[in-house]
């Protein structure tokens, strides 16, 4: 027979000697199966598993017959007790469905409860109350439960005051209720708990105080002695039928609102259906109110705010028991859910008069959700439910809170190129684009006219000596040279617009991208290198949005002029085309030659960038060592090569310079020679001179297109060292799924990994599995991949093979920010922002500054923020250079866990702090539901973990408990030798 772990360890031979009493002498062998289910409804009998399985659900009870759907609460193996109960009076009870060829050993209860008093005996029984209990305990809870809870232990007692929550760390507790009272996991429809009776409470069930209450505990074989006659379980067991018809009604609701939900969803559907049917024929003027969530105003405005800028946005999932939040909190989140980022706006002045683009703000009085959209002159407010518009004025301004949200969008998550990019930042300037090339086209047009009227001019007027025909002709001239003036201001106009988007979307989304990159790219680049590398981006708009556009085009729409040459002589056009030919290709020859030098310099400046940040951070270290000659001449080095670089460059340039300079002097002097020596010269006076004008013209927008071309190459080495960062693929994947809110269950199967694809193995074949509240630490010497390990478990890096589970569920193929969220981290190289110390703690996340001081007091930093000028608003430097190790180990520490995450990594986190910070950080991390994953070489602030796993080149070579390891032979017995010595 196969016998349950916990009835093992009561020892094998009293368990055997106490189910051949019961065989024999107390009870009767039943087989049973699933077609015959058995209702728990005989209070004085009791059934043990004495071999199959036994599933329990919660059922319907009418006239003594189970009826109606079943509610599942758990499963009992062999060696599970069931007891019955009275349902006089109920409606619901308890059923057993068994499995194929299942045997039950029927007992009477009141001889369990006299074989309990004997010492022999009375282990045992309790071990087997206690899983029934357990059992019932797990099957009625709802959802994982509260994150602040305090700790109930056996053999103590525990005063908590009203609205409090308490729960075991492990196993299961009777308490009893010697002052006040209170309710089963706050259910409104189950019997208080009071009074001398003792009830049971596991760690997936928890007591919620009704006013101020004091408890005493009990294990179970002590409430067993007390208790003769068990009606404590009595008193359980009318609980727990309560809290399961309260669960199984508030499944029917939940059943209901899901189905009124749908039908409410296909509504909208339906809605949007129309709306964007009617869209059809809608102008690009109109406001896109299509596709809004009417049921939450927040979502609908937020969306509407999409729609303008084509950004998706999708709600984050309410999770259970998850915290209200405010009205701008929601906005945060919903930004969050979307991977979006935004910014607060505040709202002062005549903001409303200038375009700062679309934002979502809020009606002061009523918190009323709406989108500020700008609209020729001024901002429109728009309500996003009632699709309505209205003119922002002062008074309208008045009625808004001070600050509202912009949202930036985001790149493509996939590989990018450079046209990507051009067509993410020119989305919206097609109308300024547009009047670009118009007016490009007028300017191209109107150059025509002042070398046709030249000609016109000393052909036909000065020969006539019409002075009439002059004057016209002067005026029309003057004229063209205002409307070309007023085409190159407009042009400017619509260029400065157009960069204004640019710079305002690209390089904002550059950032973004940056951020929701996977760790390991950052593994192959510095600090100051990547800075430099996602910085270029934005000098490549700065070099290709100024003059050089405006060369390009007017040099496009030289082509004007280029065509009124061969209008006036072919011959001359074809020697005007080569003569400018000529000087475009020496042009080119240069620019290649200078991109050479350009390549070679912009990565050495990416070298420079990473290196003087690096010296920058360690200056304390140089002059402690003496090493400041030597940084200096590092530096000077690359520096040298990089002017050396520069010089040469420059010389092409300079070479370039002189070229053009001489080359349009040179070109004129052919063409003069040319018309000059011609036998018979059908050109006129006139006409030469329509010609010379024109070709000026040409020849000096060519050798502007040219040079322009020429810085144009200057930003090809600048986007090739941008590359990386657009055709590197986000962490971030629409297709992953979210893991709703994790309990800390955590498996890892047959995992290995290596940096590189020839390097070796760090991890071999590694498998453990961590359960829900324990603490697990990580030992070994240096480089034996505990780091590892724990990078792979945050989902910085991917296994070459096997797998990670968390709650069951594969990390890679689960939203690894979700994951993150519900995790608390201090790795070995976490550093304190720039800021005060409350942003320090709180980081991004949307929590007050009374939480920021319960977590600085669970991280033993309470005392010592209080101690400083400004408290909580104490301003740090970057890396917290200011404080002592301790202090800053602590606020990270407080960082980790003041999102009271159910998951909890500890690199070396406290290794700068003395034993009574690190008794009382110890104590806080205890009375909470977390799980913990520690890795330490300190040996001393393991010594309460619930396991100690020992690796040793990328392996697992101990597991134990840290007494059962101490006295083992063994790497753990060696290292605490080295420390203890």
């Amino acid at each position: 027979m196969v016998l349950n772990e916990e009835i093992k360890a009561t020892t094998s031979d009293a368990w055997e000697l106490f189910l051949l009493r019961l065989r024999y002498k107390e009870g009767r062998l039943l087989t049973v199966s699933g077609n015959q289910p058995l209702l728990l409804n005989d209070k004085d009998s009791a059934w043990l598993v004495y071999s199959g399985l036994v599933d329990i659900f919660a059922v319907k009870v009418e006239n003594g017959e189970a009826v109606g759907a079943r509610a599942h609460l758990f499963r009992g193996e062999t060696g599970h007790l069931l007891l019955g109960m009275d349902l006089t009076g109920r409606n619901l009870g308890l059923l057993a469905n068994s499995a194929p060829g299942t045997q039950l050993l029927k007992l009477r209860q009141s001889r369990l409860k006299e074989l309990a008093q004997e010492p022999e005996y009375a282990g045992i029984i309790a071990s087997l109350l206690e899983k029934w209990a357990g059992g019932l305990s797990a099957g009625i809870a709802r959802g994982i439960g509260p994150k602040d809870y305090e700790v109930l232990e056996a053999g103590k007692d525990k005063s908590l005051k009203v609205g409090q929550t308490a729960r075991p760390k492990r196993g299961l507790v009777w308490v009893q209720h010697v002052k006040g009272e209170s309710r089963l996991m706050a259910l409104q429809d189950v019997t208080t708990i009071k009074g001398e009776s003792f009830f049971p409470v596991s760690r997936e069930t928890w007591l919620t105080t009704l006013d101020d209450v004091r408890l005493a505990s009990l294990n179970t074989e002590a409430m067993i002695a007390r208790d003769k006659q068990w009606d404590c379980v009595s008193a359980f067991h009318v609980i727990t039928l309560d809290a399961a018809s309260a669960n199984l009604k508030q499944n029917l609701h939940s059943e209901w609102a899901r189905l009124h939900e749908k039908n409410t969803a296909d509504s909208t559907k339906v809605e949007q259906a129309f709306s964007q049917l009617a869209a059809t024929w809608a102008t690009a003027d109109q406001i896109p109110y299509t596709s809004l969530d009417n049921r939450d105003p927040v979502l609908a405005a937020c969306q509407l705010l999409g729609n303008i800028q084509r950004i998706s946005i999708t709600p984050r999932p309410q999770l259970d028991g998850e915290r209200k939040y405010s009205h701008t909190q929601q906005v945060e989140r919903i930004a969050e859910s979307s991977r979006v980022r935004i910014r607060k706006v505040v709202l002062q002045g005549e903001w409303w008069e200038n375009d700062s683009g679309p934002m979502v703000a809020f009606i002061d009085e009523n918190k009323k959700p709406v989108v500020l959209i700008y609209q020729s002159t001024r901002y429109q407010l728009h309500d996003p439910l009632e699709k309505t518009a209205t003119p922002v004025t002062a008074e309208f301004a008045a009625q808004l809170e001070p600050f509202a949200f912009a949202f930036y969008r985001p790149l493509p998550a996939r590989a990018l190129n450079g046209w990507d990019l051009l067509r993410f930042g020119m989305r919206g300037a097609k109308n300024d684009l547009l009047m670009m090339l118009l007016m490009g086209l007028a300017g191209g047009i109107l150059s025509m006219v002042t070398p046709i009227f030249i000609g016109i001019l000393f052909d036909t007027t000065i020969p006539r000596g019409n002075r009439s025909e002059l004057f016209i002709i002067g005026a029309f001239l003057l004229a063209t040279a205002f409307a070309s003036a007023l085409f190159q201001v407009t042009r400017s106009i619509a260029l400065l617009r157009i960069s204004g988007k640019l710079d305002s979307s690209i390089q904002a989304a550059i950032w973004d991208r940056v951020l929701a990159l996977p760790a390991s790219f950052f593994r192959n680049y510095s600090a100051g290198d990547l800075s430099s590398r996602a910085m270029g981006i934005d000098l490549i708009r700065r070099t290709l949005s100024g003059t050089i556009t405006l060369s390009l085009f007017t040099g496009i729409f030289s082509v004007f002029s280029f065509g009124l040459l061969f209008y006036y002589d072919v011959n001359l056009a074809l020697l005007a085309s080569a003569l400018v030919s000529f000087a475009f290709i020496v042009t080119m020859i240069s620019g290649v030659l200078q991109l050479r030098y350009q390549r070679r310099i912009t990565n050495i400046q990416g070298k420079i960038s990473s290196r003087v940040l690096q010296f920058i951070n360690g200056v304390s270290k140089f002059r402690i060592s003496g090493a400041e000659n030597r940084a200096f001449s590092i530096w000077a080095g690359e520096f040298a090569e990089q002017k050396r670089l520069a010089y040469r460059a420059r010389m092409v340039e300079n070479r370039l310079e002189v070229f053009n300079a001489i080359f349009p002097v040179m070109a004129l002097i052919v063409i003069f020679g040319v018309v000059a020596n011609r036998d018979t010269n059908t050109l006129t006076t006139g006409t030469f001179l329509a010609f010379y004008i024109a070709f000026t013209q040409f020849l000096t927008a060519s050798l502007d297109l040219s040079r322009t071309l020429v810085s144009a190459l200057s930003v090809v080495p600048v986007y090739e060292r941008a590359k990386p960062i657009l055709q590197a693929l986000p962490e971030a994947d629409d297709a992953k799924s979210d893991p709703g809110e994790l309990t800390g269950n955590i498996e890892v199967s047959s995992l290995s990994f290596r940096y590189r694809a020839d390097g070796p193995l760090i991890l071999k074949n590694i498998s453990l599995t961590i359960n829900r509240g324990e603490f697990v630490a990580l030992v070994g010497a240096s480089g034996c991949g505990k780091s590892t390990l724990m990078r792979l478990l945050l989902g910085f890096e991917k296994p070459e093979s096997g797998a990670i589970f968390f709650d069951g569920q594969d990390l890679a193929e689960l939203d690894l920010r979700a994951v993150r969220r519900q995790m608390g981290v201090v790795l070995q190289n976490s550093r304190l922002m720039s800021g005060d110390i409350y942003t320090n703690i709180i980081g991004a996340s949307l929590l007050s500054i009374d939480e920021a001081w319960e977590a600085a007091r669970q991280a033993g930093i309470e005392d010592d923020i209080k101690a400083m000028p400004m408290g909580m608003h104490t301003v740090v430097s970057e890396g917290g250079s200011t404080l002592s190790g301790g202090q800053r180990q602590r606020i990270l520490i407080a960082r980790a866990i003041v999102n009271k995450p159910r998951i909890i990594f500890f690199d070396e986190a406290t290794s700068a702090l003395d034993n009574r910070t690190q008794a009382t950080v110890s104590q806080s991390l205890e009375n909470l539901d977390v799980t913990r994953i520690v890795i330490a070489h300190r040996l001393s602030t393991i010594q309460n973990a619930d396991r100690i796993i020992v690796m040793d080149a990328g392996q697992i070579v101990q597991v134990g408990t840290y007494q059962e390891l101490i006295n083992q032979r063994g790497l753990f017995t060696q290292l605490a030798k080295r420390q203890f010595a």
